[in-house]
């Protein structure tokens, strides 16, 4: 041993010189942190499921940067690849992904733009200001006889507006159940569709 040093000093620096040369692994950033390189300063939750949540988020475009623009407020669906299930990774997800932004419709959530970081989609939405359906119903109750076959006559006019560019059978099947908080296409702007 060298001279001077004891031996418990100097086991204690082999152990920091040797910790001090392992590689530190980083964390993925935080979904807040991707969002901000983008200009986009999240605000509140508008809704969760067991593997994607829709945040509410404002546009500040960075001055440094060419990124994207979009509207002052936006949706944000973001979803959890690592906790959804493999059937959703493979067959919905990509699909839509693939038909979303094709989708032109008064009563259909605009998608604005979508990247994917890590292993998190980051879909940046048009912002409705009212809600999905069945925030609305809890919020008002329930809804006339006549709203409901207004909202009806809405979505069977929008799938057949729509049938023409894409798989409607599928979109309409799995995205208008009220019941779907975090639904991608939602009724747009209830308010009009109000007697």
């Amino acid at each position: 041993m060298g001279a001077g040093v004891a031996p418990t000093q100097q086991v204690g620096e082999q152990l920091h010189s040797a910790a001090t040369m392992l590689p530190v692994k980083k964390s993925p950033p935080t979904y807040r942190t991707v969002l901000a390189k983008r200009g986009l300063v999240v605000r509140d939750t508008l809704g969760s499921g067991s593997y994607s949540k829709v945040k509410l988020a404002v546009y500040i475009k960075p001055e440094d940067q060419d990124t994207q623009v979009y509207p002052n407020q936006v949706a944000v669906k973001i979803i959890d690849r690592k906790s959804a299930p493999r059937d959703f990774q493979e067959k919905f997800l990509p699909r839509e992904l693939e038909m979303w932004p094709h989708l032109s419709h008064p009563n259909i959530v605009q998608m604005l733009h979508y990247f994917t970081e890590g292993y998190r989609v980051y879909m940046i939405l048009e912002f409705i200001e009212g809600g999905d359906a069945l925030r609305y119903i809890q919020n008002k109750g329930a809804v006339s006889e006549s709203t409901a076959k207004s909202w009806v006559h809405q979505v069977c006019r929008m799938k057949m507006s729509i049938g023409t560019c894409c798989k409607s059978d599928v979109i309409v099947a799995m995205e208008f159940a009220p019941l779907s908080t975090v639904c991608s296409l939602r009724l747009c702007n209830l308010k009009n569709f109000e007697e």
